[in-house]
């Protein structure tokens, strides 16, 4: 299966884990020897290498976007002297910073209320559609996905609503998270942590990942990190390190 994501996350999150326990032993286990100072040079690498990695690969966030509330209102038209002729009653939608969009129009009935029409100017906007329920005069619109008319309201004209004001709240934009990260670099990056694996005696499982995900292990291995654009890194006697 190729390396994507989902799968180098997992990998990290066990594998950054395994290495906090890991560096608890590590010092009790240092002497003055040669020996010593390799497994010291290797430690600041697999550290490195793996807040590289968080930085780069962060938890892969796929949230779907929501639609504001509805908005139900009724429009009551204010009504016309004898000698004066009906006024158009307009249907307006106000974004949070005060920029109007006529979106609909309703009529008068014989009866001097609003009539069941609203406007198809409504029905073909691109980011809202409406109902009319005959029952009670009642105007429905819905809206799409999106943030974009939060803070924002329905303004009628020429007419009084029910309720009176109608303000616009609920909508959130989707979030996708994403990687500047080629699909080679990706495969890199996943031998690297199987790699890392053997060194820390890590068996990597969805179980696992599962289990350290759900108790929000969320704290960051402090190591120096400084890498070039070719996912190359520099041990302390300056030699490239490379996957």
């Amino acid at each position: 299966m190729a390396a994507n994501h989902s799968s180098i996350y997992k990998k990290y999150l066990q594998a950054r884990h395994a290495f906090e326990e890991y560096t608890l032993k590590f010092l009790d286990r240092l002497g003055s020897d040669s020996k010593s100072r390799k497994k010291i040079s290797l430690y600041n690498t697999i550290a490195s290498w793996l807040d590289f990695i968080g930085e780069e690969v962060p938890d892969p966030i796929f949230k779907d976007g929501r639609s504001p509330n509805r908005v139900v209102m009724q429009i009551i038209p204010t009504l016309p002297s004898e000698d004066t002729e009906p006024k158009a009653v307009n249907i307006f939608i106000e974004d949070s910073l005060g920029v109007r969009e006529k979106i609909g129009y309703t009529g008068y009935s014989t009866e001097g209320t609003t009539t069941a029409v609203v406007s198809g100017q409504i029905n073909a906007h691109p980011d809202i559609s409406s109902t009319y329920n005959s029952s009670d005069a009642a105007i429905t619109l819905t809206f799409s996905k999106g943030s974009r008319y939060n803070g924002g309201r329905i303004i009628v004209s020429n007419a009084i609503t029910y309720p009176s004001a109608i303000y616009i709240s609920g909508g959130a934009d989707s979030v996708t998270t994403s990687l500047n990260l080629t699909s080679e670099e990706l495969s890199r990056i996943d031998v690297l942590l199987d790699k890392i694996a053997i060194e820390l005696d890590l068996i990597y499982s969805d179980q696992k990942y599962l289990e350290l995900y759900n108790i929000g292990l969320e704290r960051e291995v402090t190591q120096s990190l400084k890498t070039a654009n070719n996912l190359s890194l520099t041990a302390e006697d300056g030699a490239p390190l490379e996957v």
